[in-house]
C-alpha cells in the first residue's frame, strides 16, 4: 500500500511539475531580461532598438526590445479583408544602424529589418526607400519606404501581400487621394492597387502618418488576371513606352510594347484603331483615360508620362494600363476636360473620331455614376472619420491640418464635378493647352 501511495504521489507531483512547466513556458516565465526578441525566432538577430531625435542628440545606449505578453505570430487574415476593416495598422521597425548607414548611401537597396505591427512581428522584412522627384525624403526627415517581408523570409506575407509601400504623402496632407481616387478605378473596372493609412516609427523615432499602398506583384495581378505570367512594365519619370530605359519584372524582351507603339503610330485613322483593337484593352484604356482626366491627375501618363504601369494580359493578349501614385489630384477644377496629351497611346486613340466619342460617352457615365457630389463627399468623410482621431494622438496641429487639408479637398472636388458636367454639355473639338500644372 505505502508502495503504492507513494507511486501515485509521484504521479501527481510529476503531473504538477509538468503543468508549472508549460504554465512557465506561456507565459514566458524562464526569460532573462537580457532577452529580446530573437527568444521567438529560429535564428539570432544583432537588431535593437535606438531612441533617435531629429536634432541628432546625444545618442542612447541601446534598448533591447521585449515581446508584450499579446505578441504572436499567426497566420494572416486574407489581403481583401484587411484593406476592408478600416484599422490603421501602427508598424515599429527595428533597423541595425550599420544597415541605415548602408541605406543612406544606397536607397534602393534592400536592407533586413524586423517589423511589429500591432499584435504581430515579422522577421526579416527587406527595406529600402521610395520616392521620386518631390516625394523622395531621407532617413532622418520622413522617408518614403517599401517593404518586402518575403525578400529574405520566402514565404512570409503581410495580411497575404508579400510587398508594400509606405507612402509619405508629403504632396497630400489629406492622406487620402491615393485611396480615394484608386477605389474609383477599380470600381470602374481598372486594376489599381489598394490603399489605406498607417502609423510608421523607426527605432523608437516617430516618422508619422502614412499611406500604405499594396505591391504591384502577382499577389496583386491575381485580383484581375487569370494568367499572371505575361510582361509587367514599370517606366522612369516622363518615359513613354517607346523608351529604352522601360523596366520589364522579368528582365523580358518589350516585344509587346513595340507592337503597341507601332499600331499607335500607324498614321491611317481607320487602320489605327483596327490595329489598336488587336493590341490593346481599349475599352479599358478609355475609362483609364477618362478618369485621369476628371480626377485631373496631371502626373499621370495621360498628361505627363509618368505614374503609370502597363501589364500584358496574356489570356486576353492584350495591354493594360494601370495608375499609380495619385497624391497631386483636383488641383485644377477647371482644366479641360480634353487637355493636350503627351502619353503616345492617348495621343492615338484621341486622335481618332471613334476613340474621342467613346471618351466623351464613357466620361458622362462615370460623371452620372462614380464621379458625383453624393458619392465623392461621403467618401471623403469617412475617410477623415478615421484619419483625423489617429492624427490627433500623434499631434493636434496635425489634425488641425488636416481639417483644412480636407476642406480644400472637397471644395476641390465639388468645382471640378461641376466642371466637367458643364464641359459635357459642349465638348472641347481640339485638345486644350493647360497653363496649371502645380
Amino acid at each position: 500500500m505505502e508502495r503504492l501511495r507513494c507511486g501515485a504521489n509521484e504521479k501527481k507531483a510529476l503531473i504538477r511539475f509538468a503543468l508549472f512547466f508549460l504554465m512557465g513556458t506561456i507565459a514566458g516565465c524562464g526569460k532573462s531580461p537580457s532577452e529580446d526578441l530573437d527568444s521567438i525566432r529560429q535564428k539570432p538577430s544583432s537588431l535593437t532598438r535606438e531612441n533617435q531625435s531629429r536634432q541628432g542628440a546625444k545618442s542612447v545606449p541601446p534598448e533591447r526590445v521585449e515581446p508584450a505578453a499579446t505578441l504572436s505570430v499567426r497566420e494572416d487574415l486574407p489581403s481583401d479583408e484587411f484593406f476592408k476593416q478600416g484599422r490603421i495598422p501602427h508598424f515599429r521597425i527595428t533597423a541595425p544602424q550599420d544597415s541605415l548607414r548602408q541605406l543612406d548611401r544606397e536607397p534602393r537597396t534592400f536592407i533586413r529589418v524586423d517589423i511589429q505591427v500591432d499584435d504581430v512581428i515579422y522577421r526579416d522584412v527587406g527595406m529600402h526607400l521610395k520616392g521620386r522627384r518631390g516625394s523622395f525624403r531621407p532617413l532622418d526627415a520622413k522617408p518614403g519606404l517599401t517593404l518586402k517581408f518575403n525578400k529574405f523570409n520566402k514565404g512570409q506575407r503581410f495580411h497575404g501581400l508579400e510587398k508594400v509601400h509606405l507612402n509619405n504623402s508629403v504632396q497630400d496632407p489629406s492622406f487620402m487621394t491615393e485611396i480615394l481616387c484608386s477605389q474609383m478605378f477599380r470600381d470602374s473596372g481598372v486594376p489599381a492597387a489598394r490603399a489605406t493609412n498607417a502609423r510608421v516609427e523607426m527605432n523608437g523615432r516617430t516618422l508619422g502618418f502614412y499611406v500604405l499602398v499594396e505591391g504591384v506583384t502577382e499577389d496583386f495581378l491575381q485580383l484581375y488576371f487569370q494568367n499572371t505570367q505575361g510582361n509587367l512594365y514599370d517606366f522612369p519619370y516622363t518615359h513613354d513606352i517607346t523608351s529604352s530605359a522601360v523596366k520589364e519584372s522579368k528582365d523580358r524582351d518589350p516585344a509587346d510594347l513595340r507592337a503597341l507603339a507601332s499600331a499607335a503610330k500607324e498614321p491611317d485613322l481607320e487602320r489605327r484603331w483596327q490595329r489598336l483593337e488587336q493590341v490593346l484593352d481599349l475599352d479599358r484604356f478609355i475609362t483609364y483615360l477618362a478618369l485621369e482626366v476628371m480626377i485631373w491627375d496631371w502626373d499621370c501618363y495621360a498628361m505627363c508620362r509618368n505614374n503609370y504601369r502597363v501589364y500584358h494580359d496574356p489570356g486576353a493578349d492584350k495591354i493594360v494600363f494601370m495608375p499609380h501614385g495619385m497624391d497631386q489630384i483636383f488641383e485644377n477644377p477647371q482644366g479641360s476636360i480634353l487637355p493636350e496629351m503627351k502619353g503616345l497611346v492617348a495621343q492615338s486613340v484621341l486622335g481618332t473620331r471613334e476613340g474621342r466619342r467613346r471618351y466623351f460617352e464613357r466620361m458622362k457615365v462615370l460623371s452620372e455614376n462614380q464621379f458625383t457630389n453624393e458619392r465623392m463627399i461621403r467618401q471623403v468623410s469617412a475617410l477623415q472619420s478615421r484619419i483625423r482621431p489617429v492624427l490627433a494622438t500623434l499631434n493636434p496641429n496635425a489634425a488641425r491640418r488636416h481639417d483644412q487639408a480636407v476642406a480644400r479637398l472637397q471644395q476641390h472636388i465639388r468645382q471640378r464635378i461641376a466642371s466637367v458636367q458643364r464641359q459635357l454639355t459642349r465638348p472641347p473639338g481640339e485638345p486644350v493647352r493647360s497653363s496649371h500644372f502645380p
